[in-house]
């Protein structure tokens, strides 16, 4: 019985401790949030104690039946396609660089890719992430257009989103589909387009 009553007492205690979240000598007591192996570089979860903090889900569309997924935290009521091409960025190590417009008299997005973007340039970073490796620009490019497609539909809305890129438009880029301007991308049927 004293053991039972022991037990008790340990595993009240370190709900106490826990549940406070105060800093303690040499440093802080709040809990440690794991979110897939991140790291300083990397997206990481929203704080469970920060109310103002939500929850999303970022979508690395390498293949239609391959789809990495991680956490990623934002502001609530502060999530933008900015913020998302930030998250994934950080993750993937590309440069996600864009600027949007939310078209809101036909509930769409407008997405400008800038033209120190990793898709504008067809180039990734010198040191890429191991998890994603690129040996050609049309691979790479659809893994940014589908990746970042597919996390603003997932987390902001299912809004049709529409791209650009500065100076230019994605059929001058090569990738072996035709983009009509006045389409959507993510309603573009052929099968590179996962978004």
């Amino acid at each position: 019985m004293k053991r039972i009553i022991t037990l008790f007492l340990a595993v009240l205690l370190l709900f106490s401790l826990v549940s406070c979240g105060g800093d303690t000598e040499g440093g802080s007591s709040a809990p440690d949030v794991a979110s897939n192996s991140a790291t300083p570089d990397e997206p990481t979860p929203a704080d469970p104690d920060d109310v103002s903090m939500i929850n999303g889900t970022l979508y690395a569309v390498v293949a239609e039946d391959e789809v990495p997924t991680r956490d990623f935290g934002y502001e609530e009521g502060k999530l933008t396609p900015e913020r998302v091409a930030e998250a994934l960025s950080a993750w993937t190590g590309l440069n996600f660089s864009i600027t949007s417009e939310f078209d809101a008299e036909y509930g769409t997005y407008i997405i400008t890719w800038k033209s120190d973007s990793s898709l504008a340039t067809g180039q990734p970073p010198m040191e890429q992430n191991e998890e994603f490796t690129f040996y050609d620009a049309v691979t790479l490019r659809f893994f940014m257009l589908n990746s970042l497609c597919r996390t603003i539909r997932e987390n902001i809305g299912e809004y049709d989103i529409y791209y650009a890129v500065e100076g230019g438009d994605l059929n001058e880029m090569e990738l072996g589909v035709d983009f009509n301007p006045g389409m959507a991308y993510n309603r573009n049927e052929s099968p590179k387009v996962l978004g």
